[in-house]
């Protein structure tokens, strides 16, 4: 299969009432982002602050990290570039079925690609035992993986990504963590390598480890494009810095994210929301006999008839067909989680193409 770069999201050249084909926060931007935002409309004649440095404060903060460490960028796939062209990976791993933007950069700086596959175990994919061998005799010096992962929503534990970057220190590869769903997960400190990436910051180790997060999903800022990485190894983000124009952050996109990190209420009862409404959308899919994937994020991969987009598409709703992710074919599908109403239409639609 030719391998295509489309996304979800892609509704422009298309009839869609309801689009369940991105993994976005179904309570959109925090009304304080969006004033702020309209606050700043006076100010877009003031080209923006380069280095973001009161975002960078404002993250710094929330995470209790050294702003030093952090570096903003236009969403969290321009951070993915910047540090594979700062990186120029001979030969690179993605632990895969996974994001395919990570394809697109790498082959962007000429990089000799491999993928290690997750296992299905159960209504679960995971990463086998065996990942460590794998890297080791693969010559690997860059390493890509998702927590949770996409498009199944999987999570590592933490014991075990420290396991995997501990590892990769020792052989001099590069790890580039992708966390931008993590935001959603209500039990962070078993996945998470924050608090990982925390006290490597304050020891000083310079390990090249790139953490990827993102305003764009849990604060719905998709349109204005904010994501930041997190690492120890402050020459990796000053060449990173190098890898890219300046102002890659609009004014308005630094605004937003300053308000939005302060929205404690709407972190809450995001967390909260999502975990009941995955269970709730869980629940009535497999009642219809689709094959349902656990998830820990704001979204769910499960199996159907191969033609159930196109069916879907006739009825004015779009989901994500996973045909495009390494080892997928077109029996698995993605669909972000909404708000109940949306929710509802959407089982209602999927239980008539069963019948």
């Amino acid at each position: 299969m030719k391998l295509t770069y489309t996304h979800g999201g892609e509704i422009y050249d298309k009839q869609i009432q309801y689009d369940f084909s991105v993994n976005v926060n179904p309570f959109g931007l925090p009304k304080q982002a969006e004033e702020a935002i309209a606050g700043g409309l006076s100010s877009c004649h003031i080209y923006p602050d380069t280095k973001c440095e009161k975002l960078r404060q404002s993250i710094g903060e929330h995470w209790q990290i050294d702003a030093s460490a952090i570096m903003c960028g236009n969403g969290a796939s321009d951070l993915l570039f910047r540090a594979v062209m700062a990186w120029r990976p001979r030969q690179a791993c993605i632990v895969s079925p996974a994001f395919v933007e990570y394809t697109k950069a790498l082959k962007s700086v000429g990089c000799e690609i491999s993928h290690y596959m997750l296992k299905p175990r159960g209504d679960t994919w995971e990463i086998q035992e065996d990942l460590l061998d794998w890297l080791g005799h693969r010559g690997v010096d860059l390493l890509i993986l998702t927590n949770p992962g996409n498009p199944f929503g999987n999570g590592i534990f933490v014991d075990k990504m420290t396991e995997i970057l501990n590892f990769c220190g020792e052989h001099h590869i590069c790890v580039i963590v992708d966390e931008c769903f993590m935001d959603f997960v209500k039990e962070k400190e078993r996945y998470s390598v924050l608090d990982w990436m925390r006290k490597r910051i304050a020891q000083k180790n310079k390990g090249p480890v790139v953490l990827l997060k993102a305003f764009t999903k849990f604060y719905g800022m998709a349109g204005l494009r904010l994501g930041y990485c997190i690492s120890s190894d402050l020459s990796l983000l000053e060449k990173m810095e190098l890898c890219g124009p300046d102002w890659s952050v609009n004014g308005l996109s630094q605004l937003g994210g300053i308000a939005a990190l302060s929205q404690k209420d709407y972190e809450r009862e995001t967390i909260v929301y999502i975990e009941k409404e995955r269970k709730y959308m869980t629940e009535h899919l497999e009642r219809e006999h689709y094959k349902v994937y656990s998830s820990i994020a704001n979204f769910l991969c499960f199996r159907g008839s191969p033609s159930l987009y196109e069916q879907m598409m006739g009825r004015g709703i779009l989901i994500r067909q996973c045909e495009n992710f390494e080892g997928l074919d077109k029996t698995f599908y993605r669909i972000g989680i909404k708000t109940r109403k949306e929710n509802d239409i959407l089982l209602d639609q999927l239980r008539q193409c069963v019948k």
